[in-house]
């Protein structure tokens, strides 16, 4: 009897440890950011498939957005920073589960019954048209867009106070709409694949994106993760404190183009321009600036008195040099940066000098002379890694954790190559070594215009405080 119970125990301990046949990799996508979701019933398949679309990203322009970024805990950009901008290739990507584009899955997008419900901000496509030109939309306007299976079910993932109207009043006139609005979303899958990848669509204007022809590689090397259950992608904000949310009052009018209608959300005319509250009250209830004959006032709402000035300088109003910085109405500039300045902070601008810098450092730089051996040795390691990680085939779709290692590399180079440079000079021409001295100074000048991002890049990324909006047919 006793041999019979152990065995039967023996039985339990195996069946609990081993895996089941029938074991699924659940996987939840959080998508945060300001995205458009449509379900697509058209051509791309013969089934329904999720379009996920942000505005375009020029990193030159003001208050610009990061480029989107897919990661499990270690992420990659969105982004191939070697084309410039506008980028020459398409913008349309496939999320590949596995091995597959747009695999089939739901025919609706679902809101799950088991989450707490969120509002919303929800448009329909404009009058006329059966369904969204999102092929169209994505081509004119840059926008990185991507293809995925409809998910089982989905719910709201972070959410923010705001509020709309139809027009721009800088004293906040005729807005109404006070919510607490969806910033993120995650899509629910009950079966997910092992593995994802990233594969390009064909550039326009023709052919059309299909399931048949959307293969095309992007950098497998960085863009396969594994599926470890949750995937995060992100349109990070700027690097900026500033409470106001210029970036989110910068990129909703583009939002709105890529809709393809002015009348803004739900087809009403009071969704045309949006205000994010810049604080919260109890409750998490927004606070948002109040005027009352051009002096500001409590918000009658919440009984708080405002002191940020946003509507006074609203980009949506045509203010957006100027930031209100004290009580006596003095300001600060907040123009648009030089290519190689890093405030507000942006991956592209920051990798075309680096770009520079790669092409200004010889394969094997002559170092032979340098006396010290220990320097000798660190700096030709540091110049190596950043040759690799910054060539141009590295920085097409970057891992973010090898933008962190240029950054930290170039940061502890400056200084270094400085004294470097500084006792080469001293030395005589014949002591210096063949192209020594040429090598450094080239060098130099480049590190000189990089400020580096000092610790800009982390793994959780910047949050953005823009709405998603759900796209529905009419």
């Amino acid at each position: 009897m006793k041999n019979r119970v152990s065995f039967a125990v023996l039985l339990v301990l195996i069946a609990v440890s081993l895996p089941s046949a029938a074991q699924k990799n659940t996987v939840d996508i959080s998508l945060r950011g300001p995205w458009i979701l449509y379900v697509d019933s058209s051509s791309f398949a013969n089934y329904p498939v999720l379009i996920a679309m942000a505005p375009g990203v020029d990193p030159n322009s003001k208050w610009a957005h990061q480029p989107p970024t897919i990661g499990n805990g270690e992420a990659y950009s969105v982004s191939d920073p070697t084309q410039g901008y506008p980028p020459t290739d398409s913008q349309i990507y496939c999320l590949i589960f596995g091995s597959t584009c747009a695999r089939r899955g739901a025919s609706t997008l679902n809101p799950d019954v088991n989450y707490p419900k969120s509002s919303e901000v929800e448009a329909y496509v404009p009058g006329g048209q059966t369904s969204w030109q999102w092929v169209t939309a994505s081509r004119n306007y840059h926008a990185p867009t991507l293809i995925l299976p409809v998910p089982d079910s989905y719910g709201v993932d972070t959410v923010w106070p705001m509020r709309f109207g139809p027009a721009f009043q800088a004293q906040g006139n005729g807005y109404d709409h006070y919510d607490t609005y969806g910033t993120g979303v995650v899509l629910h899958y009950f079966t997910g694949p092992a593995s994802f990848d990233l594969a390009r669509c064909p550039s326009g204007p023709k052919p059309m994106p299909s399931i048949a022809n959307c293969t095309i590689a992007t950098n497998t090397e960085h863009t396969n993760l594994i599926n470890t259950g949750a995937l995060h992608i992100e349109m990070a904000a700027p690097a900026a404190n500033w409470s106001c949310d210029p970036h989110v009052r910068m990129i909703y009018p583009e939002l709105l183009n890529l809709l393809g209608t002015p009348a803004g959300p739900k087809d009403k005319r009071d969704w045309v321009v949006i205000d994010p509250a810049h604080d919260l009250g109890q409750g998490q209830q927004g606070i948002y600036d109040q005027f009352e004959d051009g002096h500001q006032t409590p918000d009658p709402k919440l009984g708080l008195v405002q002191s940020e000035y946003c509507l006074e300088h609203d980009s949506q109003g045509g203010y957006i040099n100027d930031r209100w910085v004290s009580s006596s109405g003095s300001t600060q500039k907040m123009d648009t940066p030089k290519p190689c300045d890093h405030a507000p902070a942006n991956v592209d601008p920051w990798i075309g000098c680096v770009q520079q810098l790669v092409k200004a450092i010889p394969p094997n730089p002559d170092l032979g002379n340098i006396r010290d051996k220990t320097k000798r040795e660190v700096l030709g390691t540091v110049l190596h890694e950043i040759r690799t990680d910054g060539s141009d085939s590295a920085l097409r779709f970057p891992r973010l954790s090898q933008l962190r290692r240029l950054d930290d590399n170039i940061a502890f180079l400056g200084p270094f190559l400085g004294q470097l440079l500084e006792d080469t000079k001293k030395r005589s021409p014949a002591d210096q070594g063949s192209g020594v001295l040429q090598v450094l100074q080239t060098i130099f000048t480049f590190l000189s215009e990089i400020e580096p991002f000092q610790d800009q890049y982390t793994k959780t990324h910047g949050d953005c405080a823009a709405p998603v909006i759900h796209l529905k047919d009419n």
